[in-house]
């Protein structure tokens, strides 16, 4: 091929290869009609704290647990959080200094004393109905959070990724989620990297590299050994791009949610980032939140 019809094929495909990611946002916009996002970029968090949800996209955001959308932005520890984790009596933000704080109330703040862990790698929650909260360090031992007080060795967890319900303990490693007890498990779902129990499905939702997925149960708790999509319109919208964050609320089609982050690099996808809602009979579409 002559040097002089280089340049313009280049510029052809370099057009195309944009037009095909702006293409992906206006097809999710011509099947819903998108919401303003008010929590947008890498959502990394989405927890519940008594009645109320909260996430953090580096700032920290809140609305009450049944309201449809509804977020504000509310003041919080300084530096940029990078994780959210909640039990019944507490919620803590670790920041991007690996900082770690505590509030029973959201409003004020305490530093919680970690020196003797090392360096914190992440915190997490396990989704319970009365839940319990970790911190794993980075020279991989876990520990147990409860307030402002020295956090304890927690010898007994093995996964930074973990779901406990009524039925049974379910752990994520090496792209599978296995239930405990002969629960079954359900392989080949990249990177997984959070778990949530939906009660109104009876599923379990998994946050992944290969998309939010649903795991369903059976009565005993026991996973199918295969994912499908959400409901609504989840495969006609943003299907294919990366699932991180993920929380189920509510015990029946009147007062359930789900929720998602998606985490797509590159400047096309900033329309797309940031934390999306589905609301069942009030709203059984997806849409930005």
């Amino acid at each position: 091929m002559k040097i002089k019809y280089i340049f313009p094929l280049l510029l052809v495909l370099f057009a195309f290869a944009c037009k095909n990611e702006l293409t992906i946002f206006e097809q999710i916009n011509e099947e819903t009609k998108l919401e303003d996002a008010i929590i947008t970029g890498v959502v990394n968090s989405v927890v519940k704290f008594n009645s109320k949800l909260y996430a953090s996209d580096g700032n920290l955001y809140t609305k009450n647990e049944n309201d449809v959308r509804g977020w504000s932005k509310i003041g919080s520890p300084s530096g940029t959080i990078i994780k959210l984790a909640a039990d019944s009596t507490n919620l803590y933000v670790l920041n991007e200094d690996k900082v770690l704080y505590t509030s029973t109330n959201a409003d004020s703040w305490t530093q919680v004393d970690t020196t003797s862990m090392g360096t914190i790698q992440t915190i997490f929650w396990d989704g319970a109905s009365a839940p319990t909260t970790y911190v794993k360090t980075t020279s991989g031992s876990f520990y147990k959070l409860a307030g402002s007080t020295t956090p304890t060795a927690a010898s007994d967890i093995i996964s930074a990724v973990l779901l406990k319900t009524d039925k049974g303990t379910y752990t994520a490693k090496d792209s599978t989620v296995t239930g405990s007890d002969n629960l079954g498990s359900v392989p080949d779902l990249g990177t997984v990297w959070s778990l949530t129990h939906s009660q109104v499905d009876n599923a379990i939702y998994a946050g992944t590299s290969k998309g939010l997925k649903k795991l369903p149960l059976d009565e005993a708790g026991k996973l199918s050994g295969k994912s499908q999509d959400p409901p609504g319109n989840w495969g006609a919208t943003i299907k294919a791009y990366k699932a991180f964050a993920v929380l189920a609320t509510g015990t029946n089609t009147s007062d359930a949610a789900l929720y998602t982050s998606t985490i797509e690099e590159g400047s096309a996808y900033a329309k797309i980032n940031g934390l999306w809602g589905y609301y069942y009979s009030r709203r059984d579409t997806w849409n930005r939140e």
